[in-house]
């Protein structure tokens, strides 16, 4: 996978990991009032702890544009979550990883495995409500939005099972082109289905409200686990396992025309992989010493 493929796939997984997609037929705005931020917060609480931890593994698509024009490519993907904000995404290809991302212990980072010498990114994971620093120069050279991925918070979102602050919710108002309630927060909006508040999507937005990237939720399969997992019917973890993001780089806006790059992550059964998780994955330090990154670049 050739290290253009991956200056689209970063700038889409943490502008983080969707598309604009035609409303399905027949699908209204739900009688009554909107919901109030309260219940939809309350809501996706629930579904969030219904999900203790979760193991995808599947197939993605690539395509970007760029000065030579239009480019695809594929690979393999699998990605690991442990409640409440430790994760591990790993792209490869022909068997071979060339990207991890991960979070743990209150650390993120980010290992170019396909360059030569082998790259890191480091840095402490923001505090709540914190405004990000300017990331290291260079950093977005090859790899524009690549400093979303230092934000465990939009992944999980991405995996549809974000956490939020009723507080920061500015408005819930009916999109008829999601057929679904746009739940707009500070830098982005998150789109839930009518009366189950199931997130299908979301969009990041710029300081000017304008969408930088686009993310659709689908094919949605129960969380497959070997324990019980105590949820009501209404809380039963869905999980996505069709995900189609687009971004627009280089300070492009979606009014202004096709995206720059398009992912697609097709996955099998969601399982919650508890049980068979490793606590290494999570660790910077032991992720460090097993890929002995040659080049670590600190973000302060």
């Amino acid at each position: 996978m050739c290290k253009a493929a991956f200056s689209i796939v970063a700038g889409l997984l943490w502008s983080c990991i969707a598309v604009s997609c035609a409303s399905p037929p027949g699908v209204s705005q739900p009688d009554g009032p909107a919901p109030t931020a309260q219940q939809w917060a309350q809501t996706q609480e629930r579904r969030a702890a219904a999900v203790p931890s979760l193991s995808l593994r599947g197939h993605a698509d690539f395509e970007w544009r760029d000065s030579a024009g239009q480019h695809f490519d594929d690979g393999d993907f699998d990605i690991i979550f442990r409640a409440p904000s430790e994760l591990c995404l790993r792209l490869s290809k022909l068997g071979q990883k060339v990207l991890w991302i991960g979070a743990g212990g209150g650390q993120a980072w980010v290992i170019f495995l396909n360059e030569k010498p082998v790259r890191a990114v480091h840095r402490l994971v923001q505090p709540a409500g914190r405004a990000p620093e300017r990331p290291p120069a260079g950093l977005g050279d090859s790899m524009p939005g690549i400093e979303r991925f230092f934000d465990p918070d939009r992944l999980t979102e991405a995996l549809g099972i974000g956490r939020a602050n009723a507080a920061d919710v500015q408005s819930i108002l009916w999109d008829g082109g999601r057929a679904a309630w746009a739940v707009l927060l500070p830098g982005r909006r998150v789109f839930v289905r009518g009366e189950s508040l199931l997130p299908i999507g979301m969009e990041w937005l710029d300081a000017s409200g304008a969408v930088t990237a686009s993310c659709t939720l689908g094919a949605f399969e129960w969380l497959r686990s070997e324990q019980a997992i105590a949820a009501s019917e209404s809380t039963k973890p869905l999980v996505p396992t069709r995900i189609r993001i687009e971004v627009w780089s280089g300070g492009r806006k979606r009014e202004q025309g096709n995206p720059d790059g398009v992912l697609q992550l097709a996955a099998g059964e969601p399982t919650d992989a508890s049980a068979r998780m490793k606590p290494q994955m999570f660790s910077w330090d032991d992720v460090r010493g097993s890929t002995r990154p040659e080049v670590i670049v600190a973000w302060e």
